[in-house]
């Protein structure tokens, strides 16, 4: 997803906003809420908010300056009690850094916050409020969530201005991956999008249903001016549990994985695997020694679920398997070539989060674009990359741009994928050395095909696959 999607914390701002009321009733009449199920609706949003802003806080995390000439200063959010004894959750970039913080309660108290926890890869935190007497909120069932479902977003929006706001909106969509700062390959992103407006302030805020139950914990916004647009995004009230039980017992996060770097599916993969829609995680990478390789799994096979369950996005796979036990077995579904299914187990393995990866250069636009049936743009890869690459006695690809729109756009090269430097290095199992071999090799090939790419960059071997343009 190509946006930019600031966080939520921030100085305060204050803006006006023109609201429309709307008659109640034909013809301005009022009707009882037996009858007007707007009456009903407002009812249950207004006893939800009633349950849930007592247990908002609002939070204030006092920075030291950045660097010479910096201004330190308070940066504001929100949180809200997830378990007895002052335990509470908001975003880890609310508190990440900070000096002291000190939280306001609803009833006005201002008590100093202690953090039992962060985790970078979920933005998330987990506080302690020396305080006993607050209730926790009731957390809902984050895969029960629909779109179209109604919300209400609780929190902090523009420093302390508008302490405890209630607004509404819809579920927009589900599993949104966001390029946000400050990501590293052990980041799980699975949002839930809302149109239930956030702002700057509002991040940790806890985002509800018309029950008053806890879906998710609002965290960014997509915005060109830092306010809101209409687009907001919260993490799923699954993976914050899931968080809130390893910080708690543990003060950190210990993750779990197949030892496989894995990517959402494309629909050259559902093609090539016979599935009837895009649906899965394709196998990009298999590290020697892992489960993954003891399981037999392979560049390129499609996992479709775990223990059941069935995998809509990278974010949900992650979730499945992070926060489990070292040495825990888990069942997956594999697709593979000319429909075949396949049933694996295997443990999971302790990994430990790495730095935060660097941003990849743009890539450059296409010159020459190969065939129509790739969108690609490729040139001999320059001898001193290949020096680099201990690739010396090779002749190699290198691919310098995609067609915008064209069938490796946003799959090879493009919006929401890798974009550092890339090697064509087979396709459809067959050596392309060359501009020339290139194009025998996709002479064979029919527009609509599924075409299997094996690539090589900084981070390992890929494998993509694309539908040959016609």
């Amino acid at each position: 997803m190509d946006m930019t999607a600031p966080f939520l914390s921030g100085p305060s701002r204050l803006m006006l906003v023109l609201v429309a009321v709307v008659g109640i009733g034909s013809g301005g009449c009022a009707r009882s809420p037996a009858t007007n199920p707007g009456i009903a609706l407002g009812d249950a949003f207004a006893r939800a908010a009633e349950e849930v802003r007592p247990s908002v806080v609002y939070l204030e995390a006092l920075r030291a300056p950045s660097g010479p000439g910096e201004n330190g200063g308070p940066a504001t959010g929100s949180g809200f009690v997830v378990r007895p004894g002052g335990i509470v959750l908001t975003n880890n970039h609310v508190v990440d850094g900070a000096q002291a913080v000190s939280a306001r309660l609803f009833d006005g108290r201002v008590v100093p916050v202690k953090i039992l926890g962060k985790d970078p890869g979920t933005d998330l935190a987990v506080l302690q409020l020396p305080v006993q007497d607050l209730k926790p909120v009731r957390f809902g069932d984050a895969a029960r969530v629909r779109v179209g479902d109604l919300v209400l977003a609780i929190g902090n929006p523009l420093g302390g201005d508008l302490n405890f706001t209630v607004t509404a909106g819809i579920v927009s969509a589900l599993g949104r991956r966001l390029d946000l700062p400050g990501q590293s390959p052990f980041s799980i992103q699975d949002y839930i999008q809302v149109d239930a407006a956030l702002n700057p302030g509002s991040s940790g805020g806890p985002v509800v249903n018309a029950d008053g139950a806890v879906i998710g914990v609002a965290g960014a916004i997509e915005s060109g001016t830092g306010f809101s647009v209409g687009y907001g995004f919260a993490i799923p009230v699954d993976l914050a549990q899931a968080v809130i039980e390893q910080l708690v017992r543990f003060g950190r996060i210990r993750r779990m994985a197949v030892g496989a770097i894995i990517e959402e599916a494309t629909v050259g993969d559902a093609r090539w695997a016979g599935l009837s829609q895009k649906t899965g995680m394709t196998v990009q990478q298999v590290f020697p020694g892992s489960p993954a390789e003891n399981a037999k799994l392979v560049p390129g096979d499609i996992l479709l679920s775990v223990n059941g369950v069935a995998i809509a996005s990278l974010g949900a796979f992650q979730t499945q398997l992070a926060f489990r036990t070292p040495g825990d077995t888990v069942a997956l579904v594999v697709a593979r070539a000319a429909g075949r299914r396949d049933s694996v187990r295997l443990p999971l393995i302790a990994i430990e989060s790495g730095d935060t990866a660097a941003p990849a250069p743009s890539p450059k636009l296409p010159s020459d674009v190969v065939d129509q049936r790739l969108g690609l743009a490729v040139e001999q890869a320059p001898a001193a990359l290949l020096r680099q690459w201990s690739l010396e006695a090779r002749e190699v690809l290198l691919v310098t741009g995609v067609r915008p729109g064209g069938p490796a756009w946003g799959v090879v090269l493009g919006p929401g994928r890798e974009t550092s430097t890339s090697l064509l290095i087979r396709v459809n199992d067959t050596a392309v050395p060359t501009v020339a071999a290139l194009r025998g090799v996709l002479g064979s090939v029919r527009g609509g095909e599924a075409i299997t790419l094996e690539l090589l960059n900084p981070t390992g071997p890929r494998l993509k696959r694309i539908v040959a343009g016609e």
